[in-house]
């Protein structure tokens, strides 16, 4: 029997939020979170979509934190389902021009807190800054977002790179959205703090399990190179070790990065070093690995964000990685999970830091 409840709220054009449907029944939901970007959802109903449409209406679930915005609705058959992101993508509907747009802080935290707090249009929800916040007291980090991007793909480039994610919950008593940063943790084997969480078959906390590692593309090393641009002046050079490289298991390599695009017309070899280690990732190796996993311990002995172990027997691999997305399917027959550890949505972001820094 499906459990999940969810319902709709609408929200005026001043932001403000009221509930319109409750328990709306449905047959099938899909509820996909995402370590490097927003995530989404679909739902298969039971009758009509409640509410007229088009509208503007935040969803949310019993059992889960995030809010989501219905985007789309569609009739087919003579059955209607609906779909959307998660509120994240509040963000997504600001765009900067030529000159782009930036948030700061005193770190990283700070400037993600600043960008959810400046940078939503005037119709959205209020946000109020929740677990993980912390308001802003300096000027030394900021989240830099070009013309190109929105404030959301920029919001994402920082806290993905840092292992971390913002959810944005809706706090229905203060009619306002409540923004957590979430930071990844590490399960692995490695570590004593928390409990280790390993998916395999062996373990019975994984049906299947698939594997896919690359290492061709490793290196050890990279030598960061930043220009000056003063005329004759020479530059900065620095070595950054690639995160995860492991000399009993993998070949030492030297990759060479110019990161003057990174840096200031005056480089220090402080700042050489940061770009360097975000060129870093694009240097790990490619490692995938695809579990359909127990729900045993969904949201409290592991979650999205963790590096979490795997193991493939079959393959004489324990692979060790971050989960970067977990797909749910909810139907009354009860819920499926899909989960996704590795290095790509890690190579991704650093590239997306690349442009937007």
């Amino acid at each position: 029997m499906i459990e999940a409840v969810i319902s709709l709220y609408m929200v005026d054009p001043s932001g403000a939020v009221a509930l319109a449907a409750a328990n709306v029944p449905y047959s099938n939901l899909q509820w996909n979170r995402s370590l490097s970007t927003c995530g989404d959802f679909a739902a298969q109903l039971v009758g009509r979509f409640p509410l007229p449409w088009p509208g503007r209406y935040l969803l949310t679930r019993s059992d889960r934190p995030e809010a989501a915005v219905v985007e789309k609705v569609e009739y087919s058959d003579g059955v209607a389902s609906m779909s959307g992101r998660f509120a994240e993508c509040l963000l997504d509907r600001r765009r900067f021009g030529a000159s782009g747009g930036a948030a700061s802080g005193a770190n990283w935290r700070q400037a993600v807190t600043e960008a959810f707090e400046s940078w939503p249009l005037e119709d959205a929800p209020a946000i109020l800054m929740g677990a993980g916040t912390e308001q802003a007291s300096g000027a030394s980090y900021a989240v830099k977002a070009d013309k190109s991007a929105t404030a959301m793909e920029a919001v994402y480039a920082v806290t993905s790179a840092k292992g971390s994610y913002p959810v944005l919950s809706l706090d229905w008593e203060a009619g306002a959205l409540s923004l957590s940063i979430i930071d990844g943790k590490d399960r692995t084997r490695a570590q004593s703090e928390r409990p280790v969480m390993v998916f395999g078959l062996e373990m019975a906390t994984a049906s299947a399990v698939s594997y896919s590692g690359d290492y061709s593309v490793a290196c050890s090393t990279v030598v960061a190179t930043a220009s000056k641009q003063a005329q004759d002046a020479a530059g900065v050079e620095v070595e950054v070790a690639v995160p995860g490289f492991d000399p009993e298991t993998m070949w030492r390599a030297i990759a060479s990065e110019d990161v003057s695009s990174l840096c200031s017309d005056d480089p220090t070899e402080g700042e050489a070093a940061e770009a360097g280690a975000l060129r870093a990732y694009d240097h790990m190796p490619a490692l995938s690995v695809d579990a359909t996993a127990m729900g045993n311990g969904y949201g409290t002995l592991w979650d999205l964000g963790d590096t979490c172990e795997a193991d493939v027997p079959e393959a004489g691999v324990s692979a060790s990685a971050r989960i970067e997305e977990v797909r749910e399917v909810v139907k009354k027959e009860g819920a499926t999970l899909e989960v996704s550890l590795g290095s790509k949505a890690i190579s991704k972001v650093a590239r997306a830091l690349m442009r937007l820094r």
